[in-house]
């Protein structure tokens, strides 16, 4: 039961990460794109 509560933790840690990493990929699309139209 402990190994389970731990992985779940690990698992929504691991989610929250992407989800941080994917909003700032997503937040530096658009900067690059307006820069080359200068």
């Amino acid at each position: 039961m402990l190994l389970n509560s731990r992985l779940e933790k690990l698992t929504k840690f691991i989610l929250y990460i992407i989800l941080i990493i994917f909003c700032k990929y997503l937040n530096e699309i658009p900067d690059r794109a307006w820069r080359k139209r200068g």
